[in-house]
C-alpha cells in the first residue's frame, strides 16, 4: 500500500494569520470563563494586535476585515453549536 502526500502551498501572510488566530484562540478560550464587558474589549485589542503583527496596517479596510474575520472565527470557536 502506497501513501500519497499532498502539499498545499499557502502564502506566508496567510500562515501568519492562521498562527495569530491559533494564538488568539488559545488566549480567548482560557479567558472565556472570565467573560464580561472587559473580556470583549480585551479580545478586540488582541485581535487588533494580531492583525497588525501579521502586516495589516491599522486604520485600513484590510485591517478591519482581518479583525472582523478573526472575531467571527473566535466567536464561532467559543460558542457551542446547537
Amino acid at each position: 500500500m502506497t501513501r500519497t502526500t499532498t502539499r498545499i502551498a499557502i502564502s506566508p501572510r496567510l500562515a501568519a494569520i492562521l498562527a495569530a488566530a491559533t494564538l488568539v484562540a488559545g488566549i480567548g478560550g482560557s479567558l472565556a470563563a472570565c467573560a464580561g464587558p472587559s473580556f470583549a474589549t480585551q479580545r478586540l485589542a488582541q485581535e487588533n494586535r494580531a492583525c497588525a503583527e501579521v502586516g495589516f496596517t491599522p486604520g485600513t479596510g484590510e485591517h478591519a476585515r482581518c479583525v472582523d474575520n478573526l472575531d467571527a472565527a473566535m466567536t464561532q470557536t467559543m460558542l457551542p453549536i446547537n
